[in-house]
């Protein structure tokens, strides 16, 4: 599953709607949030911050103008 989860951040051309991913994967989002961390535990992802207003791929909040614009997490294959 580890596998499952960076092959498809490698292969994405734009960020990874996280929610999407655990449907895609058939798992849990807290499932899928402790693998992510597992895997930035073993060095083969980095987490980082991603301004207000980027499109981040969570919500359409920021980029639609309804929610509060927050910092939010993204990963990082580390290559």
């Amino acid at each position: 599953m580890l596998k499952q989860i960076l092959d498809r951040l490698r292969d994405s051309n734009e960020p990874v709607n996280l929610a999407d991913l655990s449907r895609e994967l058939g798992v849990a989002r807290s499932a899928l949030d402790g693998m992510l961390m597992q895997l930035v535990r073993q060095g083969k992802l980095r987490e980082v911050l991603q301004a207000p207003g980027e499109d981040c791929g969570h919500c359409s909040g920021c980029a639609s103008g309804h929610g509060s614009p927050i910092e939010v997490k993204a990963y990082e294959v580390i290559t």
